[in-house]
């Protein structure tokens, strides 16, 4: 079906709201778009053993780390992981713009300062999965194949409270 964009936009501009949604249905920022290229840096599981430093969460996670590179253009993508089913110590802070998820990552909130401890500590208590999105990580490798997670800004983390 082929859309008469005048006829659209003339009914569709009568009122304010019409005007916006004209405006974002054919912005080309609002279309699906490819991943940038680049890295991304995620990790996933359960967590335990929470402390806090100032600013700094440090915890236990049990599960996974992974990267995923998007290189120029059209995937394929790139994925690395590393399991840490013997538990991944991690030392993160909230990033200043944090978005708590849905548990299907098809939603999220925009959180103040100190919701992600709040969702560590719940999370928990109650033995829930976390997925967590990371900025700026940096990591260490044993020579006794271990792995840490030195530092790292959560951007997004899983919420399973947020519905």
């Amino acid at each position: 079906m082929k859309i008469d964009r005048k006829l659209f936009f003339s009914v569709a501009a009568s009122s304010a709201a019409g005007f916006l949604f004209c405006l974002m249905l054919f912005s080309p920022s609002h279309r699906p778009q490819p991943p940038s290229p680049g890295v991304g840096f995620w990790m996933e599981g359960p967590v335990t053993n929470i402390t806090v430093t100032g600013d700094r969460i440090q915890f236990q996670l049990s599960g996974r780390f992974w990267f995923v590179q998007y290189p120029e253009g059209r995937p394929p993508r790139h994925l690395i992981e590393v399991d840490g089913k013997r538990g991944i110590s991690a030392n993160v802070s909230q990033a200043e713009l944090f978005f708590a998820m849905t548990a299907d990552w098809r939603g999220g909130a925009l959180r103040e300062k100190g919701e992600l401890l709040k969702i560590l500590k719940t999370a928990a208590e109650r033995g829930r999965v976390v997925k967590f999105e990371l900025m700026r990580p940096k990591m260490d490798f044993g020579r006794d194949h271990s792995f840490t997670l030195t530092d790292a800004a959560v951007i997004r983390a899983t919420d399973a409270d947020l519905r």
